[in-house]
């Protein structure tokens, strides 16, 4: 942090490599949304966005007492949970077997 911000970062640097951490993440999730409207699913990913949005806002009104690193952490479980299992089917579609096609 200091590096890229100068002095008086310290105390945020880890909440900063949570939130890098979240940033894969969030760039499968937007590989995987990409995908489902291409196939004709928006609607998915509109339920996805709006159930992380509905987890995210929780998240942070449950752990904000806590402090940053807390609701970081939070952040980084719901980014977890709920954009990984939304990006398994377009996960699969690309790095699954290959069926032949008969």
């Amino acid at each position: 942090m200091p590096i890229l911000f100068g002095d008086g970062w310290d105390d945020v640097a880890e909440v900063v490599s949570i939130l890098c951490l979240v940033a894969i993440l969030t760039t499968l999730w937007a590989a995987a949304a990409g995908w489902l409207r291409t196939n004709g699913r928006p609607d998915i990913e509109l339920w996805v966005t709006a159930a992380f949005t509905l987890g995210v806002t929780l998240n942070t009104i449950v752990l904000a007492p806590y402090g940053l690193t807390v609701v970081a952490i939070g952040y980084a479980v719901t980014a977890t949970v709920i954009l990984v299992i939304a990006s398994i089917p377009a996960i699969r579609v690309a790095f699954g077997p290959a069926y032949q096609k008969a």
